[in-house]
Order: structure tokens, then sequence, then C-alpha cells
């Protein structure tokens, strides 16, 4: 469905919203996954959990409305897994509607697993991407104020949604200096993180900091991480060098779009670069290179869709988008062996309900 509506000319909104449900019920149907477990019992006792803080307040809320309507845990996921999808799919159709349904694609060979199993993190990111669409390619005066907001909402719904803060350095004038800064701390924190080992007792503060919940956020810095980053940070390079290709594109083309596009992404990827220290203090925070890799992905669908590229170089572009798709998922469930707790239960048609009714 997702290659039928990214080649065809007319565009038929039924077709597009039956393969928004169809996604969000795969996102949605609650597979007997380890967190699924938790937010299932989670939600069964949100009425009588109020103030308790268990998760970031937002996702509480949500949880009591599902309660207001009497929904069911699985109808809860099914509606907001569609209102998630709907907000992102809505973003990228306002740049091109062909390239939502390539956009569509490249989600369902990955990242709908992983969602699957992170609800809060998928809810909170759709979040992300919309605020993301206005700092990037809006031209209201508030743009920033409207990113800011965004990330804030999401952060009540998973609080490591501010680390997208820094994404407001794209809407600064002077790009040089910011990728210089950029580069200068990240290679500094990696060497001193590397040296001394992640077991930092500052950096758990500003953890426990962070939130209420200290309990939670301090287990990302309880397992030592030593050349397992390679694998996030050889993504993140596979990224920049279709980039950097892309880069050498725009020289050549007389687009404005194409050339603002490509310079948007490569900006957006170098920034990103921030995050390697994290990745060395614990792989979990992978998930934050996550969401930059499906911003990628919107750019790499728009441009691949709608730029006027030489056929080699398009099938470039389509191949180095699925090569990191692979990567992402190989590292993500193979090497990070959640093939039996996350992909076989995505296949399998028994839910979470179906064992505890």
């Amino acid at each position: 469905m997702c290659i039928i509506g990214s080649v065809i000319e007319k565009q038929i909104p039924l077709f597009k919203i039956l393969l928004l449900v169809l996604i969000a019920y795969l996102i949605g149907r609650a597979p007997e996954t380890p967190d699924t477990y938790n937010y299932y019992f989670r939600y069964i006792n949100a009425p009588f959990l109020v103030g308790e803080g268990s998760y970031e307040e937002g996702y509480d809320l949500l949880q009591r409305i599902g309660h207001v309507f009497s929904l069911d845990y699985i109808e809860f996921r099914y509606i907001t897994s569609f209102l998630a999808i709907f907000l992102v799919d809505k973003v990228v159709n306002k740049l091109s509607v062909r390239a939502s349904y390539l956009f569509l694609l490249f989600y369902c060979l990955f990242f709908i697993f992983i969602d699957t199993e992170q609800i809060r993190s998928y809810l909170a990111f759709c979040l992300v991407i919309t605020g993301f669409y206005y700092l990037a390619f809006s031209e209201i005066k508030t743009r920033k104020i409207v990113f800011v907001c965004f990330v804030l909402a999401a952060s009540t719904i998973h609080v490591s949604m501010f680390a997208y803060l820094p994404l407001l350095l794209i809407s600064f004038k002077n790009k040089r200096l910011i990728v210089k800064c950029v580069a200068v701390v990240t290679l500094f924190s990696c060497i001193f993180i590397f040296m001394f080992g992640n077991n930092l007792g500052f950096i758990k503060s500003l953890m426990e900091l962070a939130t209420e919940n200290s309990d939670r956020l301090s287990q990302y810095g309880a397992s030592k991480v030593r050349f397992g980053f390679l694998y996030p940070v050889m993504a993140h390079v596979l990224s920049l060098s279709i980039v950097l290709y892309l880069n050498n594109m725009r020289k050549e083309s007389d687009s404005i779009h194409f050339k603002n596009t490509v310079e948007l992404m490569l900006i957006v990827n170098l920034i990103s670069f921030i995050y390697f220290p994290l990745y060395m203090f614990n792989l979990q925070f992978f998930r934050l290179g996550r969401g930059i890799m499906m911003i990628n992905f919107v750019f790499l669908s728009y441009l691949i869709v709608n730029s006027s590229l030489k056929s080699h170089r398009f099938y470039f572009l389509i191949f180095g988008s699925f090569l990191i798709q692979f990567l992402l998922f190989y590292y993500t469930f193979f090497v990070g062996e959640h093939v039996e707790d996350i992909i076989v239960p995505f296949f399998n048609v028994k839910n979470i309900i179906d064992t505890y009714g």
C-alpha cells in the first residue's frame, strides 16, 4: 500500500486513512512484550494511582482520559497510536503527499517494531517531530517557541524528549560556529567518558534532578559501555555519508528546495553528534539517535520522490536508505537480542488481553 501510494499521481484520501488505521492497529494491538506488561497493569490501575507519578504526568493524564471513556487497554492504544501516526503523516504530507507514503514504508520496515514495545517514546516523539516541522519549515515568527512547547509537551509523556531541545540550534544563523562547538564538546566528552568510565556520580545526580522518578532514570547509568557504542555511531556515520553525498549534489542542483532541504538535513545530522557521549554512558540513549534517523527518513522520502535525480543517484539513495534500516534492525534486535521478546510477539496473533483479560 505504501509503494502504491508513493507512485500513483492521483491521491485517494480514503486509501491513506485505511493505511494509517492498519499501522495504528499493528502498533496498538499490544503484543506480549516486556514493556507491554508494565503498561497494561499500569493502565488498569491508573484511576487509583493519581499523584503517585510512576510515569510522566502527560501519559498518566492520557490514561485517565481513556478510563473516562471506558476504553480497555487495547482500545486506548489503538486510538492514541492512530492519533500519533496521523499527526506525523500530516507533517510529512505538508512537504509532499507521495513522500508521506514512502516515509510510512520506511517506518514500517523498522520503527514500527520498536514503537510497539516503547509506546510512550512513540507517542512523545510524534509530538517532537511535529514541533520540528514548525521549527524547520514554518515561516511564523514564533516557530522556536512552538518547537519548545511541543518538546515540553512530549517530555510529559517521556522525559527523554528534553534531549531534543538542541535541535533549536538549526534555527541559528552562524551554523558553522555551532557545528564546531558541537564537534569540540562531543570529542572531549567522549574522551572523558571513555577514560573515566560511565560510572560518574555527577552525571547520575544530574539525571536524578531531571525528574522526580530518579530510581527509573538512574538505571540508565547502571551498566558500563565500552565499545558497544560503535554500533549506533556506525549508523550515524553511514547516514552522514549519504547526507554528504547529497551535499555534493546540492552544488550542482538548480532547485532551491533541494538545496535548502539538504542543507537542513546536514545541520541536523551534525548537531545530533552531540548524543554520542550519551551512547557511551548507556546504550539506552540510542533511542535519541533513532529519533534523528526518523527525521532523516522524512528528508530522504521528500528528496527521493520530489527531486529530479539521475537514475544512479536515485538508486543510491534507495539503497542507502534500506542499508540504514538494515543496520538499525540488526543492531536493535539481533545484537540487542530482542528477536524473541519483540519481533516474535509482534507477529503473534495473541495479545496482552488474551492472556490477562
